[in-house]
């Protein structure tokens, strides 16, 4: 959860600088799957699907 946060972010940041130095667009994509099971079920003690993070630019 924690390490997904931190490297969503930083991919994020860079995206938004790479944008802004060029003039094509930028695209990126975020694959999410969940499976059966998640790590968030050991905090929550329940499998119910928490949401997803989304950006657009």
């Amino acid at each position: 959860l924690i390490g997904d946060r931190l490297f969503n972010s930083d991919f994020d940041k860079a995206v938004r600088l790479h944008a802004a130095a060029i003039k094509s667009p930028v695209y990126y994509y975020l694959f999410n799957y969940r499976g059966a099971h998640s790590v968030s079920e050991l905090f929550t003690k329940t499998n119910d699907d928490l949401g997803e993070f989304k950006r657009r630019l």
